[in-house]
């Protein structure tokens, strides 16, 4: 979601800039005694004289307004992502955190280390850590060994970490494929 409150931001930063340079351009213009430069306000003073609230261009103008401030209100409430994992501490004072790309790294190094594993991939969200090793044996009761054997020390891996909400670990092993 912080791609798309940053793109929102540009938007409507780029937005209120461009409506700031077109009103100095213009204040600028009816100062030296002008006429418009950019934007025929006076024929937008008029069509706001004349349209009513119920007319279909002020309508149009209200939604995407109310849509763009729906948007933003949205972004802007989705929870952001944790990006440390609290660690828990016996004084109530200290306040201590492992980064989500530590752990991540941490249970990828556990994973690679049990015999057998070639290598791994973490992914880890909010309640679940998903570890996918790769090994060489083709064999299905190897690989269930090895699944065994691997989400054994990646748990242990992740309780040593002594994190206040541990995520659920689940491991699967897969064959490599062969490298031709």
């Amino acid at each position: 979601m912080k791609t798309l409150n940053r793109l929102l931001t540009l938007l409507v930063s780029l937005a209120l800039v461009a409506f700031g340079v077109v009103l100095a351009v213009e204040v600028g213009a009816a100062l030296v005694g002008a006429q418009p430069v950019l934007v025929d306000w006076t024929g937008a003073y008029q069509a706001g004289r004349t349209d009513s609230w119920s007319s279909t261009s002020v309508r149009i103008l209200a939604a995407a307004v109310t849509a763009v401030g729906l948007l933003l209100l949205i972004a802007q409430l989705k929870p952001r992502r944790v990006s440390r994992l609290a660690v828990s501490a016996d004084d109530p004072c200290t306040d201590a955190a492992v980064t989500r790309a530590g752990v991540r790294g941490a249970l990828k190094r556990a994973a690679e280390n049990v015999d057998g594993i070639s290598a791994a991939k973490v992914k880890l969200g909010r309640r679940r850590a998903k570890v996918v090793a790769n090994t060489r044996a083709g064999q299905a009761a190897l690989r269930q060994e090895l699944t065994a054997e691997t989400q054994a020390a990646v748990s242990d891996r992740l309780s040593s970490l002594l994190l206040t909400r541990p995520p659920r670990v689940r491991a699967r092993v897969q064959t490599r494929k062969a490298e031709s």
